[in-house]
């Protein structure tokens, strides 16, 4: 495979999570249960479906913004590190959508949730 079928296939799969991510979010998270903050805020002041489309349309403007300078400026190496970069947070949020479906965590899960509290904590004080 060529590095433009792998970049290319690495933004398509960041896509592809994210929307797997957000329907997993509709259909088995309340407004309330959501652990992002900034989410949980849009969900009040935009409600659920208005702070769902506001969250999808800035991660789409984040990758394509990110994909697009790196294709055109980028060289061999940042395209090969920003795809790989692109295929861990699609596991990630493939994981996440995961868990939102089926409740069970995974070892990723289990961290991100654990880290979450403790920043939670340290940001409350």
């Amino acid at each position: 495979m060529t590095l433009a079928i792998i970049y290319w296939f690495s933004f398509a799969a960041l896509i592809t999570t994210k929307a797997a991510d957000v329907v997993s979010t509709i259909r088995w998270v309340s407004p309330t249960a959501e652990t992002n903050p900034w989410a949980r805020r849009l969900f009040r002041r935009f409600g659920f479906n208005g702070g769902l489309a506001i969250v999808s349309i800035v991660f789409l403007l984040i990758v394509v913004t990110q994909y697009a300078s790196v294709w055109w400026y980028g060289s061999s190496l940042a395209q090969a590190a920003n795809a790989a970069l692109g295929f861990i947070i699609s596991f990630i949020q493939w994981d996440v959508a995961r868990f939102n479906a089926t409740g069970v965590h995974s070892r990723i899960t289990f961290q991100a949730m654990r880290y979450y509290a403790r920043w939670n904590r340290w940001w409350r004080r």
